[in-house]
């Protein structure tokens, strides 16, 4: 039973370096140093388990495709990391002080104290090469941050995982602290936690406060303790409740708490909030206890020479799996490569013939548009011949009322010419309107056009009865009627120049409407033609990417194509490890 221990003299310089590349260069010594020893084999282990535990996570997928047990000989590497992991758990009961003596081994904040949403979350504390608290998914860079996020977040974190640089948790194959919820705590889902750690931890660290040094959550600690853990460390935390205790009466209570606690373990006596609170290696951090304390966690993690020789054994092994697994693995992303770029290609033609369709669909579209404005055009000619001979026919009847005078004739000869004229002008609209429908349905539209029907336009009266009688009186009668034709017979003139006028916009009107009728059907023909086409091709796109297994091998090929430059990569480091190694046993 230990009541106090002096503190382990060692260098404090450190053991490794971190270059900008990521390689560890060890300055080593020919001294045969533990404590640098077991620094410098603690920063290897760990760098070792992580270049080893991302090869795996690699490689994993590719497993298939590799010899039979590739990945077990890997996990049995790393089973035997997890294995050599010191792992510490702190024990106590509410405000004992587990998280202010946490700090003060750290010498910073770690761990929350009396902060009721996180003193009741379990703190793992492990090495890393920065310090940064992670719940969940979240990263945070200070404590501060941690306490605002479970101020806003109460019952979300199941464990609060911290990473410093912390020396001592660089030792022998890496150093785990875990500060618990306090034992006592009114939800007994803390306690059933603090009883689950037991069977996985290689250390306790039990700590106790004045009056209370051996209660019954203590005893009741102790009790399951016992036969599970190799060691226990009992820290009695000197709070300010022990300011008025006597040297001799400190010394009696520890006694007597040893005496209660039974089976094997240390007793330390450390002020935490003092050690905090001092200068770092000033005397009152030393006269704290901490120093002691930490040199006994020191001692008991430290590696030894045969430690170093397995690591090195270790990372020859390392070494030898990846120069089996990269040939495999970088022939896999040739094979992987090449079917990628196959199944690209036929994907490339598939769109290439589709594209080559769709364009082709448009372009028909365009003749189809082309030749209804061609039918438009030529109806439309028709129908200004026809106007024309219309007219011509009118003045040819004018011209014998000029010699005759005769007005019945004239107006039997217009309305006969009119009558023609009425009929013809049906037949044209008939015959555009089926060359419209014909056209429509050989480009596979279906247009429903309405009949321009026949329509005689209304001649009217072509003179009043005065203007006639006058027209046939007196001297040089057919030259006057020749020169004001106009005049004698203005119904005529305004036939000519409004009514017919106003017959051909009709026309041109339903003839407009029929061919943007006709159009817009073929618009809409292809437009689901287009549709279509566009179905099919998306279709064929996925029966390839389906029968290629496409978005398997993509996703294989970016895996590869990332990996084995990592996986080479991590190789060489490991190898440089195995020679760091080499010279640590050398030194």
């Amino acid at each position: 039973m230990l009541l106090r221990v002096e503190p382990v003299r060692y260098h404090q310089r450190s053991a490794c370096k971190e270059q900008s590349e990521g390689a560890l260069t060890m300055q080593t010594s020919r001294a045969t140093d533990p404590t640098l020893l077991a620094r410098a084999s603690g920063v290897l282990a760990t760098t070792l388990r992580e270049s080893l535990q991302l090869a795996r996570d690699l490689v994993r997928a590719e497993a298939t495709h590799l010899p039979p047990g590739t990945i077990e000989r890997l996990d049995t590497l790393l089973e035997e990391f997890s294995r050599r992991r010191v792992r510490i758990a702190l024990f106590g009961e509410v405000k004992a002080g587990k998280s202010t003596l946490i700090n003060a081994i750290a010498g910073q904040p770690l761990s929350p104290v009396a902060f009721d949403p996180l003193t009741s979350v379990p703190v793992h504390i492990t090495y890393g090469p920065e310090t940064t608290w992670v719940v969940n998914e979240h990263r945070l860079e200070s404590i501060s941050a941690l306490e605002q996020f479970m101020r806003a977040h109460p019952f979300e974190a199941a464990e609060v995982l911290v990473t410093t640089p912390l020396d001592l948790l660089s030792l022998g194959g890496q150093v785990d602290l875990l500060d618990t919820p306090g034992m006592g705590s009114c939800d007994e889902h803390f306690d059933a936690i603090t009883g689950t750690l037991l069977q996985a931890l290689d250390a306790v660290v039990l700590v106790v406060r004045y009056p209370g040094l051996f209660t019954r959550f203590t005893r009741e600690l102790v009790k399951r303790l016992e036969g599970t853990i190799s060691k226990l460390f009992v820290v009695w935390n000197l709070d300010r409740a022990c300011a008025d205790l006597s040297p001799a009466e400190r010394q009696r209570f520890a006694e007597q708490l040893s005496q209660n606690i039974r089976i094997p373990h240390e007793l330390h006596l450390v002020d935490a909030r003092a050690a905090l609170d001092a200068a770092p290696h000033g005397k009152a951090r030393a006269d704290s206890g901490i120093e002691a304390f930490v040199a006994a966690l020191r001692t008991f993690v430290a590696s030894t020479a045969r430690d170093v020789a397995a690591l090195r054994e270790a990372s020859k092994a390392g070494v030898a799996w990846l120069e089996q697994v990269l040939p495999g693995l970088r022939a896999r992303f040739e094979q992987v490569d090449q079917h990628v770029r196959e199944a690209r290609n036929a994907l490339a033609r598939v769109q290439e013939a589709g594209e080559q369709e769709l364009a082709e669909a448009r372009q028909r579209q365009s003749a189809y548009e082309a030749g209804i404005a061609q039918l438009a055009e030529h109806s439309r000619r028709r129908a200004a011949a026809r106007r024309a001979k219309l007219l011509e026919e009118v003045h040819r009847a004018r011209r014998r009322w000029m010699r005759n005078g005769h007005l019945l004739r004239l107006e039997r000869a217009v309305a006969t010419a009119v009558e023609a004229y009425a009929t013809d002008m049906a037949a044209i609209a008939k015959d555009t309107r089926d060359q419209l429908v014909t056209a429509a349905a050989a480009f596979g539209a279906d247009v429903s056009l309405s009949p321009l029907g026949k329509r005689v336009p209304e001649v009217g009266r072509l003179t009043p009865e005065d203007r006639n009688v006058r027209a046939n009186s007196g001297s040089l009668r057919m030259l006057r009627r020749a020169i004001w034709k106009q005049w004698y017979l203005p119904g005529l003139e305004r036939f000519e120049r409004q009514t017919l006028v106003a017959d051909a916009q009709q026309y041109d009107q339903w003839l407009h409407a029929a061919a943007r009728a006709a159009v817009e059907a073929g618009q809409s023909a292809t437009a689901e033609r287009l549709r279509r086409i566009e179905e099919r091709i998306t279709a064929q796109l996925a029966e390839v990417r389906a029968a290629t297994q496409l978005d398997a091998y993509e996703h294989e090929h970016d895996l590869l194509r990332k990996g084995v430059p990592t996986l080479e990569a991590e190789a060489s480091k490991i190898q440089q490890l195995a020679e760091q190694a080499r010279s640590l046993l050398d030194a």
